[in-house]
């Protein structure tokens, strides 16, 4: 009979096994599914540069075998996305590598569930408590991030495959130990931030002799590890920031005290907003529990790392980046973190609930005064998915009511976590089911407003993608290759461009303008025919001008195409500029504009009218134009509110003709594009006419 019974309960053991594995499987395939299935209503990339960056630097290694962006070789160590991703861009076109890439991640990033699952059964949890910490990984918002095209697909699961083969070796399973350093490498080749890993776990691994009362002998034993880590701290300290490529050294950090407090607790906010609230309260009890009173050494080693690896993010977020916003993509790691200690808490029978009520209620406070529309705004979504949602569901129903349902569901969510703790046997699933609720309603709103932004930007830009090399294709006697002059474009529309148009390897800024980002742009000049070149070659080919805010007229060149913000010049023997108008652009004129012409030979004569139309709005108030001519001659021209003006400039020249024209507006107004702007104005338009060189006057009309 007894052996019957061990052979029962073996085989109970077993099926039980099977349907966890089962249901694991099973949570990872749907997670994966969904994820791949949304990626394909993804119509572009839109969290810029960095989707750009990774992508074109998987393009280059996947072509040549080295790290270039547009032919320039930089520095950057989180290379294991590129690396992992190039095989997909060498699929066909560019859609196709852009669609294989999302779903390589979408899966990727699904396959964090496992490390978690297998922690959680290591550290003695239920089946069911294993489960749902592996549920509410692939719940948190920050799964936005699985298809697009950065290192988090690949850093998350990463980061929780070295955590826990961390715990593991910390507690004693030393076999462990090797693999976990070899993934802690692989976790900050993909995302740099996560070096972190490797120097918390030896600070976790002092606190822990520390907790068991061995910590001299530690440092006896470890005398070499501390001298390699203080070694480490000094030439973070000592580094030059150039030697970091696209990251600031740590001599950046602001460690003004009061200042740090406000980005700590900024930062603590982003925690809260990946953790879905409501779990933080007896997650911090769970680690107190298993520093104080430790139930086997493989759950003190899990407390005193994610102590310091918490601790460790949490500074990091609070030095470094955005820091005076909650940065959700430093911090969404540690939701898995904080869903296995709340899952301990629950598993020792729901101690100190008192503890857990004054805890709960700082939330509840918090939620009901914090406004989070203050961070929900456009230039402050790229670091938070939850904020993501947030602003999405604010352009929805409108600011306050927005503001007003998240603080009522978050605080009725807090106030039934106080209640669920009184059923022991429901109240850790209970917790874990609103918990997963919530952080999967807001990571589905977050993709919803991805798809949403990135269909409202091809339709704003160009409805067909890849339109330049299509143009370029059909005209193959102009090489196939095309150089962007970059004008006031938005970064947004030129990465975007950019990433498309694979026929576009060249870039370089027009006279006029401003760079999106720090790689190298070097500028174009104009000869004195109007020719161009950069770095002394001429430019031969086609051209991809910005004309957001120029109005250019090209000689030796024809119009091929164009989108919202951009012209396809192909050429017609050596481009040259016949007319270069900066400043004006979608029916505006900024505060500083440039006139220029040149003559159709270098020595040839210039003689007519350059002329537009220019208001004042109540948007920037009454404004001045502020002429200044060849041969230091000013005019100045007043704009009132409802009164439009003609202003007409009389050009009689020998050779190449400039002007300038400076705006004084009562306010100076963002357009439509992101652009500086001071007036209402028409393209210039030029008109040949020989009376301008016989004394007829220059000015403006009514």
């Amino acid at each position: 009979m007894p052996s019957e019974d061990a052979d029962t309960q073996l085989k109970r053991r077993r099926r039980l096994r099977f349907r966890s594995g089962y249901a694991l499987f099973a949570l990872v395939t749907v997670s994966a599914l969904g994820h791949v299935i949304a990626s394909f209503s993804r119509s572009t990339i839109v969290f810029l540069p960095d989707e750009y960056l990774y992508s074109e630097l998987s393009r280059s290694l996947s072509s040549t075998g080295l790290p270039l962006v547009r032919g320039n070789q930089i520095f950057f160590p989180s290379l294991l996305q590129p690396l992992v991703t190039a095989p997909c861009w060498l699929l066909g076109s560019v859609e196709t590598g852009f669609r294989a890439s999302m779903v390589l991640g979408s899966i990727v990033m699904s396959l964090a569930a496992l490390p978690v699952y297998w922690l959680g059964r290591r550290l003695g949890l239920s089946a069911g408590m294993a489960l749902a910490a592996s549920a509410l990984t692939l719940a948190t918002p920050s799964m936005l991030y699985s298809s697009w095209l950065l290192g988090e697909p690949l850093a998350y699961p990463l980061f929780l495959c070295g955590f826990s083969m961390g715990v593991l070796a910390l507690s004693g399973e030393k076999r462990w130990l090797a693999p976990a350093l070899v993934v802690f490498t692989l976790a900050s080749l993909a995302r740099i931030q996560l070096l972190v890993l490797p120097l918390a776990f030896a600070l976790a691994a002092a606190l822990m002799a520390a907790r068991e009362r061995r910590f001299h002998r530690f440092l006896a034993e470890r005398r070499y590890l501390i001298g390699s880590l203080a070694l480490i701290a000094i030439a973070a300290v000592a580094v030059p920031a150039s030697t970091l490529g696209f990251y600031k050294g740590t001599r950046h950090i602001d460690l003004e005290p009061t200042r740090f407090a406000l980005h700590l607790g900024t930062q603590l906010l982003g925690i809260l907003f990946a953790s879905s609230w409501i779990i933080v309260p007896g997650a911090l009890i769970g680690l107190g529990l298993a520093v104080v009173r430790p139930r086997s050494r493989i759950e003190l080693g899990f407390a005193c790392s994610a102590l310091v690896v918490t601790f460790g993010l949490l500074l990091q977020a609070s030095f470094f980046g955005e820091v005076t916003i909650p940065q959700e993509r430093y911090l969404f790691y540690c939701a898995p973190i904080l869903a296995l200690s709340l899952a301990l808490f629950a598993e020792r029978g729901w101690p100190l609930l008192r503890l857990h009520a004054l805890l709960v209620l700082p939330i509840i406070v918090l939620v009901a005064l914090l406004p989070l529309s203050t961070y929900a705004v456009s230039s402050r979504l790229d670091q938070s998915s939850f904020l993501y949602a947030i602003s999405r569901l604010e352009q929805s129903i409108g600011i306050g009511i927005a503001a007003l349902l998240v603080a009522l569901v978050v605080s009725a969510l807090a106030l039934a976590t106080l209640a669920l703790p009184l059923s022991r046997r429901l109240g850790g699933a209970g917790i874990f089911v609103l918990a997963i609720a919530l952080s999967a309603t807001a990571m589905a709103i977050s993709i919803k407003a991805d798809l949403s932004n990135g269909a409202r930007i091809i339709r704003q830009g160009a409805p067909d993608k890849g339109w330049v090399d299509a143009r370029i294709g059909k005209s193959p006697a102009d090489g196939g290759r095309a150089v962007l002059l970059q004008g006031y474009g938005t970064r947004g529309s030129t990465f975007d461009l950019l990433f498309w148009n694979r026929s576009l390897d060249r870039v370089a800024l027009l006279p006029d303008s401003s760079r999106p980002d720090i790689l190298p742009w070097p500028y174009s000049k104009m000869g004195g025919d109007g020719t161009l070149s950069v770095g002394g070659k001429p430019l031969n080919g086609p051209l991809v001008i910005d004309d957001s805010m120029h109005t250019i007229q090209l000689r030796g060149a024809v119009r091929a195409g164009r989108s919202t913000n951009f012209t396809l010049w192909l050429p017609r023997g050596r481009p040259r500029f016949a007319f270069y108008g900066a400043g004006f652009g979608s029916g505006w004129i900024g505060p500083r504009a440039v006139l220029a012409l040149w003559p159709a030979r270098s020595s040839g004569h210039l003689a007519g009218f350059l002329s537009f139309r220019a208001s004042a709005t109540q948007g920037t108030g009454r404004a001045r134009l502020s002429l200044h001519l060849p041969g230091a001659v000013k005019r100045k021209v007043r704009l009132e509110l409802g009164k439009p003006r003609s202003v007409r400039i009389a050009v009689c020249s020998n050779g190449p003709w400039r002007a300038t024209i400076a705006t004084t507006a009562t306010r100076v107004r963002v357009s439509e594009s992101r652009l500086l702007v001071s007036a209402r104005a028409s393209a210039p338009v030029w008109r040949k006419d020989a009376a301008a060189c016989s004394g007829a006057p220059a000015g403006a009309g009514g």
